[in-house]
């Protein structure tokens, strides 16, 4: 009985497993080309123009976000649209947003103009991002 029982789980454990989609570094997924998985999620990415990209986190699992009114939601991903400036090693921050599962709750904006290009510290997700599109995006 015993045999049977862990066979049973075995094989759903298996199951289960092979069931996960298996991402791809540089491959398409609804738009959004893949990075990699982080401790948080999976980073992807999207061309905007020349020298600015979106950056998309999906989180592993929903986190709780307060809003610009101050209103607490469940987020299920994050976007930022990044301008980058390789020769200098600086990136800009020019939009953001959080969504849920109904949609974009909560963004932030700043005129092009306004973009104040600084350079990433050391060992941060910002680091990582000017990096991945300085050596990869951008070369390609």
């Amino acid at each position: 009985m015993k045999k049977i029982l862990f066979t049973v789980i075995f094989l759903m454990t298996l199951t289960t497993y092979s069931q996960e989609e298996k991402l791809e570094e540089g491959k398409e997924y609804d738009g959004w080309i893949y990075i990699e998985k982080s401790t948080q999620g999976n980073i992807y990415y999207k061309h905007f123009k020349e020298n600015t990209i979106w950056f998309k986190f999906i989180y592993k699992k929903p986190k709780k976000h307060i809003t610009f009114f101050q209103e607490e939601v469940i987020v299920e991903s994050y976007i930022v649209l990044y301008k980058f400036d390789c020769d200098k090693k600086e990136l800009g921050f020019q939009s953001s947003g959080y969504f849920t599962k109904e949609g974009l709750v909560d963004e932030r904006q700043k005129n092009e103009r306004m973009i104040k290009m600084k350079f990433p510290f050391p060992d941060t997700l910002e680091e990582f991002i000017l990096n991945y599109y300085c050596n990869k995006i951008k070369k390609n």
